[in-house]
C-alpha cells in the first residue's frame, strides 16, 4: 500500500524570482506573458487516449502498490503525455477510493496549453522561448488559486527555480523553490516561505535531498512537481535515498526514505521497495509500448 505523505514534490509554490536570480547569477529568468492574470475562456475539450484507434498504439506506464492503489501515464506514439491517472484508498482500512485524472491539451506547436482535472479545475500554460514561463491554476468556478513563474539554467536544460503565489480569499502568500542537479539528476529542493509581515522577504523552510542514484532509466519525471511539466527532465536515473531537513539543517529522521529496485532487460524499473519509519511498501511497474 502506498504511503500518502505531504511532500515538497507534490505541490510546489514560488515567490521571488529576482532573489533567486541574485543567488544564482548563471540562471536566466523567463519573462512572463503580458496577458497573464486574465481569466481565459474555459476550454472543456478533453482528449480521449482510447478514441479513434486501437489502444495498443498508445504507450502506458503503470505503477501499482495494489490493484486499487496506482498511478498511470498514458502517452501517444511520440511519448507525448495525454492523461495521468491517480487512484488510492483515502480512508485506510476501507474500500473508499479516490480517483483523479488529468488530461493534457496541446496547442498547434505541440506544447501543453491546458491541464484539465476531472473535477473541473484547470491550469493554463504560457511559453517563452519554447519553455514554460508561467502557469495559472484555477478552481472549477474560474477563481484564480495560484500563479507560478519558472526559471531555467543558462543553457535552458534544467528548471532551477519556481516563484509561486497562492490566493486564499484576500490573502496572498508567496513561496519559492530552488533546484540543484548533479549529472542530470535532481539532488536538492530548497523551499522558502515569504514573510507574512514583509513582502518579498523569504526564509528557508525545508530542504529535500536525493542521493544514491542508480544508472537505470527513470519514468517518473512528470510527478515531480505540480502543475505538471511534461517536457522538464528532473532525473534521468532513480534515487536510492530521499532525506528531509529543517531550516537549521537538522534531519527530519522519521521522513527518511530508502529505495531499492529491480529492472527489466531494457533498464526500466520493474519493482521498487520503499523503506522508512512507517514500514515498507512495494510497487510494481508495467509498461505497454515502450
Amino acid at each position: 500500500m502506498r504511503t500518502i505523505v505531504s511532500k515538497v514534490m507534490a505541490t510546489l509554490s514560488v515567490a521571488a524570482v529576482l532573489t533567486l536570480a541574485a543567488c544564482q547569477p548563471d540562471q536566466k529568468t523567463i519573462s512572463p506573458d503580458p496577458n497573464q492574470g486574465k481569466t481565459p475562456p474555459k476550454d472543456t475539450t478533453r482528449p480521449n487516449p482510447n478514441n479513434g484507434g486501437d489502444v495498443s498504439v498508445y504507450k502506458r506506464v503503470k505503477i501499482a502498490w495494489s490493484a486499487s492503489d496506482y498511478v498511470e501515464y498514458v502517452m501517444d506514439g511520440s511519448n507525448k503525455i495525454l492523461r495521468y491517472w491517480s487512484q488510492y484508498i483515502y480512508i485506510q482500512g476501507t474500500d473508499k477510493l479516490h480517483l483523479r485524472f488529468y488530461d493534457f491539451v496541446y496547442n498547434e506547436k505541440q506544447e501543453v496549453k491546458r491541464l484539465l482535472l476531472d473535477n473541473g479545475a484547470y491550469v493554463t500554460y504560457t511559453y517563452y522561448g519554447g519553455q514554460v514561463s508561467h502557469t495559472e491554476e484555477f478552481a472549477a468556478n474560474g477563481k484564480l488559486l495560484a500563479t507560478r513563474d519558472y526559471s531555467y539554467s543558462a543553457d535552458g536544460k534544467q528548471l532551477t527555480g519556481i516563484q509561486e503565489y497562492q490566493f486564499l480569499g484576500t490573502v496572498k502568500s508567496g513561496m519559492r523553490y530552488e533546484f540543484a542537479y548533479t549529472n542530470g539528476n535532481l539532488t536538492e529542493i530548497r523551499q522558502l516561505q515569504e514573510s507574512s509581515e514583509k513582502e518579498g522577504v523569504y526564509a528557508l523552510g525545508m530542504v529535500t535531498r536525493f542521493a544514491q542514484y542508480d544508472r537505470q532509466k527513470n519514468v517518473e519525471n512528470l510527478s515531480t512537481i505540480y502543475p505538471y511539466l511534461p517536457d522538464v527532465v528532473f532525473r534521468v536515473n532513480n534515487p536510492g535515498l530521499v532525506t528531509f531537513y529543517n531550516a537549521d539543517g537538522t534531519e527530519i529522521t522519521n521522513a527518511r526514505k530508502q529505495y531499492t529496485y529491480t529492472y527489466n532487460a531494457q533498464g526500466y524499473v520493474l519493482t521498487r521497495k520503499e523503506s522508512g519509519a512507517g514500514g515498507t511498501s512495494s510497487a510494481d511497474y508495467t509498461y505497454t509500448g515502450l
